[in-house]
């Protein structure tokens, strides 16, 4: 491997100790030196691949720090449906599609805030595009879905699961699933999806990825379908590492895996109202979301992973399941104390204060996706119904976690949102609903020298360090600079693995 040298740039390190340079060095792999051009120009070995980058701005390659890795290459199986505004426009949409050709045919991305009828369709009306075919749609936030009658029927849910939705006048299930029951249809379909044309959408996804500068993903997948991403890290042509959804500590311990969890549910999501919230929706007011564990279950899994020594990563978003999921923690940590655990919750979306001082005094770090504010949030949008106006300003406390001393990742959640850390970044850099931005250097953080603490990584990648990866987005402008609605739009020029060129955009 040649050295790669990038010079005549504006070099932001994300590294302390020398924030700043115009030119970086990449040697087998590894960071060089960081320092002048001419410094740079005098240490590269021929033969060397030198980059001008005529004044661009050179980042850590981006981290994204929650990817639901399966979910993103079965989306592009099917129509994507979060730009639909009618039921009439959604049940069109699907038309279109060549279900058919499928054992079960599956769209995603259905935004029910953003429909006139403020509601998801029912099977009945899905009967009329799909008949007797396997078919589902999953919400945009996939925590609830809707099934048509011949599906329901192949489900064969019990009467009384939890989450079974009714039609109001005649008391039939109307195909549209929450909580307990859209979990285990997801157990029930998965069997079913295409997973030859999954993997072989991989590489797109890949190629996604890498265009908006992400060199790092923490892939949270779960079952037979996490082994194949385990096996398919060798291959990727950028980094993966593995968050197993799974509550079997054995098998992660065989595997040799240093984590285990990611996305394993203490409760759901605001959007079909599943999330565990200590008061009702504001637009549901007998509703208190759902807890997936008891308190017993919890504390039993999480002290049986910590004794392990792995790092656990769990899922909570509403205020209950936090406090859930935190006592869990605390219990664990005082029959067992151990430094540096890094255990994990993701989301951490309404954590109130003393939630918050609890984390940082536990050590915890926390998984956000502050693009799922810049989509949900505003006043009249989805957070806003949920939570009404009080509660809303006091959901997604990023800078208050950050000044209590939480190591904050910043993620996408994809399939839910893009991958897109620049759109990430600059929603952390706007107001948000508690009217504190962050700082652009804390925000760029989240998505570099923060986001590999969350996985043990800042030794190796989250910063241009001498001795670390050489993984480099290079940005046609300066986030520093541009306008802070603007940073979305910055295109993203080149990134860099391991001192290889593995996006170039064209014309560059």
């Amino acid at each position: 491997m040649s050295d790669l040298a990038l010079v005549n740039g504006r070099v932001i390190t994300m590294n302390p100790a020398q924030p700043a340079a115009e030119a970086v060095l990449a040697r087998a792999g590894r960071i060089a030196h960081v320092g002048s051009t001419a410094e740079v120009a005098s240490l590269r070995a021929a033969p060397a691949e030198t980059i001008d980058l005529r004044g661009r701005v050179v980042l850590p390659g981006f981290i994204d720090t929650h990817v639901h890795l399966t979910s993103t290459g079965l989306a592009k199986q099917g129509p994507f449906l979060d730009d639909c505004r009618s039921i009439p426009e959604v049940l069109a949409r699907l038309k279109g599609y060549p279900y058919g050709q499928k054992t079960i045919f599956r769209a995603a991305g259905l935004d029910i805030s953003c429909l006139e009828e403020n509601r998801f369709p029912t099977r009945w009306e899905l009967d009329e595009v799909f008949g007797d075919h396997l078919a589902y749609v999953v919400s945009r936030e996939g925590h609830a879905g809707i099934v048509n009658s011949r599906t329901l029927a192949y489900l064969s849910l019990p009467e009384d699961v939890p989450g079974l939705d009714r039609d109001q006048t005649t008391g039939a299930p109307n195909g549209v699933l929450r909580s307990l029951a859209w979990e285990m249809t997801a157990q029930k379909i998965t069997p079913l999806f295409d997973i030859d044309g999954w993997f072989a959408d991989l590489p797109a996804v890949m190629e996604d990825a890498l265009r908006v500068g992400i060199t790092t993903i923490h892939a949270l997948d779960g079952g037979w379908v996490a082994d194949m991403v385990y096996g398919y890290r060798e291959m990727a042509p950028l980094k993966i590492v593995l968050y197993y959804q799974t509550m079997d500590v054995e098998d992660v311990l065989a595997l040799g895996l240093p984590r285990i969890g990611g996305c394993l549910l203490v409760d759901g999501s605001l959007g079909p109202r599943t999330a565990a919230l200590s008061e009702p929706y504001a637009d549901d007011p007998f509703n208190y979301g759902v807890l997936y564990f008891t308190d017993e279950d919890l504390t039993s899994f999480v002290y049986r992973v910590h004794a392990a020594g792995l790092q656990l990563s769990m899922h909570a978003i509403g205020d209950r399941a936090i406090e859930q999921l935190i006592t869990a923690y605390e219990s664990a940590l005082a029959a067992l104390p151990r430094p540096d655990h890094r255990h994990r919750i993701e989301h951490f979306g309404l954590a109130t204060p003393e939630q918050i001082r609890r984390a940082a005094r536990l050590g915890l770090h926390i998984a956000v996706q502050p693009a799922a504010v810049h989509v949900w949030g505003g006043e009249g949008n989805m957070l806003w119904q949920r939570l009404g106006p009080a509660r809303y300003k006091q959901a997604s406390r990023l800078s208050a976690c950050l000044d209590a001393g939480i190591v904050a990742g910043g993620g996408s959640d994809s399939y839910v949102m893009p991958m897109n850390p620049l759109l990430g970044i600059q929603a952390a850099a706007n107001r948000g609903p508690d009217g504190l931005a962050l700082d652009m250097y804390r925000a760029i953080a989240l998505y570099t020298a923060a986001a590999a603490r969350l996985a043990f990584e800042e030794g190796e990648k989250g910063s241009i360090t001498p001795g670390r990866a050489a993984d480099f987005v290079v940005l046609e402008d300066d986030p520093f600079l541009v306008k802070r609605h603007e940073i979305k739009d910055i295109p993203v020029v080149t990134t860099i693995v391991d001192g290889e060129v593995k996006y170039a955009a064209t014309g560059t």
